[in-house]
């Protein structure tokens, strides 16, 4: 049997349940794909006892207190809910055959197929309703659009807000799937969801029970950054006693910020301090607070260890520059090498490039240009060599960014010799 995504979160997300549940059963060949859920050969009476455990603990379906259908209205005659099973079990009869049919069972033919189900719009929607009630042990019972069919009527932004403002026909599967999505926010009272169009993508995400703190775990981002053509949306879950479940949509999870926010992460661990202040700077990436790690980064490259300052100063220039300005200013940095050889060869002082490099680093945190600009000049034409490609032009007059990743691999070269390495 198949049963496929509608491209309707709360329809979806019960599918997805329903799978979780089969699973604790002794099936072989569930398969949960992007786009639809197969199962092989259900025996009801198994399948009802396990969703039994679930519903137990409340005798009724979580948020259907009062459903004549699912609820405590549903007046067993002999125990408390015997119609409550009855109506669930006749229902998971009736949902069997319907996957298994390529039209309108013959089972269902008693509740008077209608029109085709506004949600999945391969199944047919009925006049009537199945009910155990003795008072309509004689009569059919109409089946209306209420609470324990659709739990998500008139609010702000709600998902279904297509269907609040008439009669929807919704068949007894995507009923059924509504039920387990209740169960499912119930049972991992998560109170966000994240939805998106592949069905594996939801079964990874809404099964872990944190999944809004667990998003900022490395393994996590890189995970979801491997959905990179699927939209995924977070909803929050608010209870109303009238309407149900309601999903109110917070925003949606951008992959290419996902991927930036990998590498952030990556290079705040690269980045030489402590533990504490790495912690920080993750929260600030989360919080977008991109700023706060920038200047921490430039306002802590300076160090005494000279591997250290050269690691923190590398970190700060793919911050702020990455791939994109690297080639641009690859010359700056053959500069810097040219430099640090002279400086090196005429006073045989390994620091004096580390001295020169502390002294630059200051005047980029103070952003005095001027000073800058005179600070380097002198330097070169102190050691008779010839003056980086339009110094003058990058120093005064490009943006802070740019000025930063230039005299930064400017400095990078200048500090490369202190490492034994060369201009290549």
């Amino acid at each position: 049997m198949k049963i496929y995504r509608t491209g309707e979160i709360v329809s979806d997300i019960g599918l997805v349940h329903f799978k979780n549940i089969l699973n604790r059963m002794d099936l072989d060949n569930i398969e949960l794909t992007a786009n639809y859920l197969f199962t092989p050969k259900i025996k009801v009476k198994e399948l009802l006892e396990l969703l039994w455990e679930d519903i137990l603990e409340r005798d009724y379906v979580p948020y259907l207190r009062n459903s004549s259908k699912f609820g405590g209205n549903s007046e067993g005659s002999r125990e408390p809910y015997v119609n409550f099973r009855k109506n669930l079990e006749e229902q998971l009869k009736i949902i069997f055959d319907m996957l298994n049919s390529q039209d309108k069972p013959k089972s269902l033919n008693k509740y008077n197929p209608t029109k085709k189900c506004s949600i999945c719009n391969r199944f047919y929607s009925t006049e009537y309703d199945i009910n155990n009630k003795k008072h309509y042990q004689d009569k059919n019972k109409e089946r209306k659009v209420s609470k324990y069919i659709y739990s998500f009527l008139g609010s702000e932004n709600n998902t279904f807000s297509n269907y609040t403002n008439r009669n929807i026909e919704i068949c007894f599967v995507c009923e059924f799937l509504v039920v387990l999505f209740l169960l499912y926010i119930y049972r991992n009272e998560n109170r966000y969801i994240i939805y998106s169009n592949n069905l594996q993508l939801l079964d990874f995400i809404n099964y872990r029970s944190t999944i809004l703190t667990e998003l900022n775990d490395i393994g996590i981002l890189r995970k979801l950054s491997d959905f990179n053509d699927y939209n995924m949306k977070i909803y929050k879950t608010n209870i109303d006693r009238n309407k149900g479940v309601i999903l109110d949509f917070v925003k949606n999870l951008d992959v290419k910020k996902i991927k930036s926010t990998i590498k952030n992460i990556a290079l705040i661990n690269e980045y030489n301090t402590n533990w504490s202040n790495r912690e920080n700077l993750k929260k600030a990436i989360f919080s977008e607070n991109y700023n706060q790690v920038k200047s921490f980064f430039l306002n802590n490259i300076n160090d005494e260890n000279i591997f250290k300052m050269v690691q923190n100063l590398s970190v700060y220039l793919k911050y702020i520059g990455g791939n994109e300005m690297s080639e641009e200013y690859q010359g700056w940095y053959k500069k810097g090498v040219e430099l640090g050889n002279k400086v090196i060869s005429g006073n045989k002082d390994e620091k004096s490039t580390q001295k020169i490099a502390f002294k630059l680093i200051k005047l980029l945190q103070s952003m005095d240009r001027s000073t800058l600009l005179d600070e380097i000049m002198h330097l070169f034409v102190v050691n008779k060599i010839d003056l980086p490609y339009k110094i003058s032009n990058i120093i005064m007059e490009k943006d802070k960014d740019e000025l930063h990743y230039a005299v930064g691999k400017l400095i990078e070269g200048l500090l490369n010799i202190n490492q034994g390495g060369s201009d290549e």
